[in-house]
């Protein structure tokens, strides 16, 4: 099938680049490949990079980058973009890019997407000074007004494939390697357009705690601690780079989907979704509980609700009940 092979890389252009490169390297354990041309580039494996980070004064994510399979597939998405009228930009050089092909473009809400081949492989894996071994940069989720127009873009033109929806209101898209989701797209119901987060896989739960350990340690905050997710069934945590209002997921277990046949399901829009482990009682579906009290002697349950309220939720209720504050989310920087 013609799409993505998996997610590349973010660029983000930074109003402090000292402080944004040594939280990306003490907070996130990144290691540094390379500084050119006023640009850091690093990683978490052996790819060059994972996330280029650039000094700037209009700070924002500059753009998105998938991985395609071969030059053929890179050329093939090319042809569909501009035969459905989107203006597509032609690049890539090992030396300056270091990546050999690439072509730029932009999404229905103006996010830069760049699609490319052969990135530079590094002769070794990081070192891992921290102890937290790293599989792959796995998935970002985009913050988007209209999921009527996005996701029809990302799974018509580049072939990504629904693997659940949350109310209508958030897809989850998986490409070439089968994870549930190498991009989410949530939408914000005409308000806003951002990055709301990127995801990274760890291989084992040990490396999920011991970044969770470095974390509460370096007393960065947290946006939300361990949970347990429903679509992929991935147990991760949330952090916040303040300075860039970026969130970075590390999460262990994402489940793939391998059945062709896969029919996305529906799911709801409560904090259960977001966190498998969070408390359910009788009320479930009726109306989030926010707290159960034991009272008496007798052990029966009282709930203590929030008010009932009935699906499908609007988008904003959609993120909040994703964990995503209508604050969230890192700029874009915008079209030139």
């Amino acid at each position: 099938m013609l799409q993505p092979k998996q997610l590349g890389y973010l660029a983000l252009d930074v109003a402090n680049l000292e402080s944004s490169l040594r939280f990306y390297q003490d907070v996130v354990h990144f290691e540094i490949t390379e500084e050119r041309d006023g640009a850091v580039y690093l990683t978490g494996g052996i790819q060059h990079h994972w996330l280029i980070l650039k000094q700037s004064d209009t700070p924002g994510v500059s753009r998105v980058a998938f991985e395609m399979a071969n030059p053929d597939d890179l050329e093939a998405i090319e042809k569909r973009l501009r035969s459905a009228g989107v203006e597509v930009e032609r690049g890539g050089s090992l030396a300056r890019d270091r990546v050999d092909q690439y072509i730029r473009f932009r999404d229905p809400d103006g996010i830069m997407i760049e699609l490319f081949t052969d990135m530079v492989t590094m002769p070794m894996p990081p070192a891992y000074a921290h102890r937290v071994h790293m599989s792959k940069l796995l998935h970002t989720v985009l913050l988007e007004k209209d999921v009527n127009k996005s996701v029809p873009f990302y799974t018509d033109l580049l072939g990504f494939q629904i693997s659940d929806w949350v109310e209508r209101s958030a897809a989850f898209m998986r490409c070439g390697d089968h994870y549930h989701h190498s991009l989410g797209v949530f939408g914000t119901g005409g308000t806003r357009t951002s990055i709301d987060h990127v995801c990274i896989l760890v291989p084992t739960l040990d490396d999920l705690m011991r970044a969770r350990a470095n974390v509460m340690a370096l007393g960065v905050p947290f946006r939300n601690d361990l949970l347990k997710h429903a679509p992929s069934g991935s147990i991760a945590i949330y952090l916040r780079d303040e300075a860039n209002n970026l969130v970075v997921e590390f999460c262990w277990e994402h489940g793939q989907i391998l059945d062709d046949a896969h029919r996305p399901r529906v799911l709801p829009a409560m904090p259960e979704t977001l966190d498998m482990w969070r408390l359910v009682g009788p009320s479930h579906g009726k109306g989030l509980p926010s707290r159960i009290d034991l009272v008496g002697g007798s052990g029966a349950p009282r709930i203590g609700g929030d008010g009932g309220q009935a699906h499908p939720m609007s988008e904003s209720q959609a993120l909040n009940s994703l964990g995503v504050r209508d604050s969230d989310g890192a700029q874009l920087t915008k079209a030139k």
